[in-house]
């Protein structure tokens, strides 16, 4: 079997620290936000640089970290989450506009969302001449809202090495049963590439993924004890994670992962036996719509990391 895509890794210990606060080399105290018109989500801009362009180092780029939230209703506060159902898509860049008035926003650069952590990445974006602000930045972010699911549920888990077990764009497969841990691998499997995409032409979700698949199971054991992920590893075209019956008092990392006083080792130290088989589910969505919500910012700074050659 061969993991389709790229395999960039990115590790990282689970849970990472929610709703962090504005990156500390931000060159602002305040963090630089803008609310959507119908005042449901709002957009903070959590990080900003500016450098050389990969492509061309007498032409400046600029990057910038958004973080998404949104509020159940309108007096609600802004929470660091999604109303259920709803997920992060895509982003577009549709302006931004220099102080001489021009609009750079078909300029070459990179962009992407992860909702995972609900943040939005503008990354190397050409501009130009360096600047220390844009007049005006306007993203749209592209939500899905599922109306309707499919359950998926396979029971009697409790060995590893079976059949890949078929989750619409992706499949899992049990790569290691411990009286303590279990641990799934998830990927797209080129040998079912066909049905991959087919499902995709129906359901054609970004945010539909093998890290979808690993964060969002539900995993029970024979004495209805709930597995937790407790880590796991991605790649662009596979990842797996580990899980476990965590008990005790859940450990809080940063979000570059560290534990404080805590060792990550001792994530596993509060763990009981897993009472072998385990039934897991999955929810795919059936039926959705999507929304697509605009944030407009004024004035936001990009001060040089690197200057140009």
């Amino acid at each position: 079997m061969s993991f389709r895509g790229c395999f960039f890794v990115a590790a990282f210990l689970w849970p990472v620290l929610a709703g962090a606060a504005a990156d500390e080399t931000s060159p602002f105290k305040t963090p630089q936000t803008a609310v959507s018109p119908n005042g449901q989500y709002r957009l903070t801009l959590t990080h900003s640089e500016q450098g050389p362009s990969p492509w061309d180092k007498e032409v400046s780029s600029i990057s910038g970290t958004f973080r998404l939230e949104s509020r159940a209703n309108q007096a609600a506060d802004f929470l660091s989450q999604l109303p259920e159902n709803v997920f992060l898509e895509k982003v577009d860049l549709e302006e931004a506009v220099l102080l001489s008035g021009e609009n750079v926003a078909n300029q070459k650069g990179s962009k992407w969302t992860d909702t995972s952590d609900l943040t939005v990445t503008i990354h190397t974006h050409e501009v130009g001449k360096s600047l220390q602000q844009l007049r005006r930045l306007k993203l749209v972010v592209t939500l899905a809202k599922i109306t309707e699911w499919k359950y998926l549920e396979f029971k009697g888990i409790q060995k590893a090495g079976d059949a890949p077990l078929k989750c619409g764009p992706f499949e899992l497969v049990v790569s290691e049963v411990q009286p303590q841990h279990l641990v799934l691998s998830a990927a797209a499997f080129s040998e079912h590439a066909l049905e991959h995409e087919i499902y995709r032409q129906q359901m054609p979700l970004l945010f539909l993924t093998h890290r979808y698949a690993l964060e969002n199971l539900k995993i029970t054991d024979a004495a209805d004890q709930r597995l937790s992920l407790s880590s796991g590893t991605f790649s662009g075209g596979g990842g797996s994670g580990r899980y476990a019956v965590l008990r005790g008092t859940a450990l809080s990392f940063t979000a570059s992962g560290k534990a404080g006083d805590q060792s990550p080792a001792s994530l596993f130290e509060a763990v009981e036996d897993i009472h072998y088989p385990v039934t897991l589910g999955l929810k795919l969505p059936l039926k959705y719509e999507s929304e697509r919500v605009t944030f407009e910012f004024q004035d936001l700074p990009f001060p040089n990391s690197k200057p140009l050659k």
